[in-house]
Formats: C-alpha cells, sequence, structure tokens
C-alpha cells in the first residue's frame, strides 16, 4: 500500500510539472508570436504614409489641383521623435496669394496624419522663374 502511494505521488507530481512546463512554454510562444518586429512596424508606417500621401492628393484634386505633386519625407531623431515634412507642387497653388495658400495650408493641416504623437510641415514648392 505505501508502495501505491508513492506511485500516486510521483505521477501526480510529475503531472503538476509537465503542466506548469507547458503553460510556461505555451506562454513564452504566444508572447514572442505578438510582438511585432521593427520590420513589420516600418511596413505598417509606410504604408500609412502611402495613404496619407493618396489622401492630400485626392483632396487636391477635389478642390480644383488636379494632378498636384506630393512628397512626403520623414525624418527620426535618435530620441525616437517623427517628424514628416510634405512638400507640395501645383502651378495654380503658385498662383496663389500669401493669404490664400496659408488657408489652403490650414485646410491641409486638418486632414488626419498617419501616426499620433508626431510633428507634420505642409510647405508649397516654388518655382524660380
Amino acid at each position: 500500500m505505501r508502495a501505491d502511494l508513492k506511485r500516486a505521488g510521483f505521477v501526480v507530481m510529475m503531472t503538476v510539472i509537465i503542466a506548469i512546463i507547458s503553460a510556461l512554454g505555451i506562454g513564452i510562444t504566444v508572447a514572442s508570436k505578438s510582438e511585432i518586429t521593427k520590420q513589420e512596424q516600418e511596413n505598417y508606417y509606410r504604408e500609412q504614409e502611402k495613404e496619407y500621401v493618396k489622401e492630400l492628393r485626392t483632396y487636391l484634386e477635389n478642390i480644383g489641383y488636379p494632378n498636384s505633386g506630393v512628397t512626403m519625407t520623414r525624418t527620426t531623431e535618435s530620441d525616437g521623435t517623427v517628424t514628416y515634412s510634405v512638400t507640395i507642387h501645383h502651378t495654380r497653388i503658385d498662383r496663389l496669394t500669401m493669404n490664400e495658400q496659408k488657408e489652403l495650408l490650414e485646410q491641409l493641416a486638418a486632414i488626419p496624419i498617419p501616426r499620433d504623437n508626431v510633428d507634420i510641415y505642409h510647405k508649397f514648392l516654388k518655382r524660380n522663374y
């Protein structure tokens, strides 16, 4: 009888140990799979940036500036601060007064940006001729 109790205790103890090891293994696997790699995050931001540029072009086309040139560059500082610079070109924009250009910049600034906690600057490209 004593041998049976020892055997049953051993089986219970081994079952508990195997269950604990399995739970830890599953937890570690889930944690490692749920982390987004830097490359995946970078790809996500690039897609968001492309969508933002598309939105700007569509907005400009809808208000009378078709085929506008829109270029967006991103600068990431060593502390992680991200700044976007959007350069827009259209011949009709060049002909606007400073106040009209300022109003247009304010309208463009109202379009939601692709990321939270970033700075974004819109400017118009001027031709020198």
